[in-house]
């Protein structure tokens, strides 16, 4: 749990504007992947509610980031 909390944390404070810079969206990418590498898969029925699916996949297509 500890180690979800810190990704969390700053992805939460990365996404306060709509747009980003090259280092901005590099750090941004950096948290995003922290977070998949702690994150658990969800089944089908619990992905769109799940915060996978709301911090690394909606996040990743929004600022068009690399799964």
């Amino acid at each position: 749990m500890q180690q979800k909390h810190l990704p969390l944390t700053k992805l939460r404070r990365s996404l306060n504007g709509d747009s980003l810079d090259v280092r901005e969206k590099e750090e941004l990418k950096d948290f995003v992947n922290l977070l998949d590498n702690v994150c658990s898969c969800f089944a089908p029925h619990e992905r769109l509610t799940s915060a996978r699916y709301l911090l690394i996949d909606c996040v990743c297509r929004k600022y068009e980031l690399e799964e």
